[in-house]
């Protein structure tokens, strides 16, 4: 490990001290939430990952959908993947957006089966 020393303020400091044990969890959240904050299609998919999460009946939940900018993204990797193929990072890319398109299918399946009680 790489030890780095901060100069941070004086009641960010005291906040820590309670917390030095996660600070390498606090940082890696902190680093996380930066990355997705500058980086739209992230956002579009906390986006609707927050849709989801906010749903308090099926039918909201049927009703979750992503953003403009994230649908054109992946219409934009379908089709260089069916002309080109993707690059390495745009198949990680691809692979995130499937694996969360997946969960929304599942909560969207269980919200259709709620709804059908």
């Amino acid at each position: 490990m790489t030890p780095i020393t901060l100069n941070i303020p004086d009641d960010l400091a005291d906040r820590l001290r309670d917390h030095q044990g996660d600070l390498r969890h606090i940082l890696e959240i902190g680093l996380r939430r930066l990355r997705i904050e500058s980086d739209p299609m992230s956002a579009g998919l906390e986006d609707a990952i927050n849709q989801l999460a906010d749903a308090r009946t099926p039918q909201e939940v049927l009703a979750v959908r992503a953003n403009p900018c994230l649908t054109a993204r992946v219409a934009a990797l379908l089709e260089k993947n069916e002309s080109e193929g993707l690059t390495p990072a745009e198949q990680v890319e691809w692979d995130r957006y499937e694996f969360i398109e997946h969960i929304i299918r599942l909560a969207k399946a269980t919200a259709v089966s709620q709804a059908a009680r």
